[in-house]
């Protein structure tokens, strides 16, 4: 008897993780090479800090979207804020102008947009969900 509850314990606990899904998905990379630099932030103190990131990812690019399953790093319930850019160049640093404006594609969840610098981390916060979760990130 105690076997049974423990298998249909066991059942409905691998159910339920295989309903959750956290995706990113990153639209407009201009190019096929390089690497995609993801930062997670969890407070308002380190966004965009990458050197202050939760998790960081370094994703080869292999389209010009691509999607990045985060289910096993991120909990349901948690708020935060994520950054993505394009390292066409692969020196793990977003490159800028003389002015200090970027001149490889980044985004921001929430497709946040900062005035004259990157948004806010409220703006860029998202609620992760216990349900399947899609969160879209166009390049700019």
């Amino acid at each position: 008897m105690k076997a049974f509850f423990l298998i249909l314990f066991l059942s409905i606990a691998c159910l339920t993780m295989a309903q959750r899904r956290t995706t990113l998905k990153i639209t407009g990379i201009p190019t096929v090479k390089g690497q995609l630099m993801i930062g997670i932030y969890d407070n308002a103190a380190s966004f965009p800090d990458q050197a202050k990131t939760r998790n960081e990812l370094v994703v080869p690019v292999t389209a010009k979207t691509m999607e990045i399953d985060l289910t096993k790093i991120l909990t349901p319930g948690e708020k935060i804020a994520i950054a993505v850019y394009h390292d066409a160049n692969s020196n793990k640093k977003l490159d800028k102008n003389f002015f200090g404006v970027p001149t490889e594609h980044y985004g921001f969840s929430n497709d946040a947009r900062g005035v004259f610098g990157p948004p806010a981390f409220l703006e860029a916060a998202i609620q992760i969900s216990t349900e399947k979760q899609l969160l879209p990130i166009q390049l700019k």
